[in-house]
């Protein structure tokens, strides 16, 4: 398990939030025209289904960027 400090350093370089590498509810402050909220794994709101695929996409990416930073920190141990 790293440590906190690691994850800290990790979040702020990618300037994210220590809660982005957490299954946690909170609010993203992801504004594409609706509000929308979640965790990155979970999103409610009102959308269209362009805006859905483009937060889908957004999802995406993030997802990408949390395997790369876990096998960055498996790597260290």
């Amino acid at each position: 398990m790293p440590k906190v400090s690691y994850i800290e350093a990790i979040a702020d370089f990618f300037k994210v939030p220590i809660d982005y590498f957490f299954d946690r509810d909170v609010d993203l402050g992801v504004n594409i025209g609706h509000q929308i909220k979640g965790n990155g794994n979970k999103v409610s709101g009102n959308i269209t289904l362009s805006e859905c695929q483009k937060e889908i996409e957004h999802l995406k990416e993030l997802l990408k960027e949390k395997e790369r930073t876990i096998q960055i920190l498996m790597d260290k141990t």
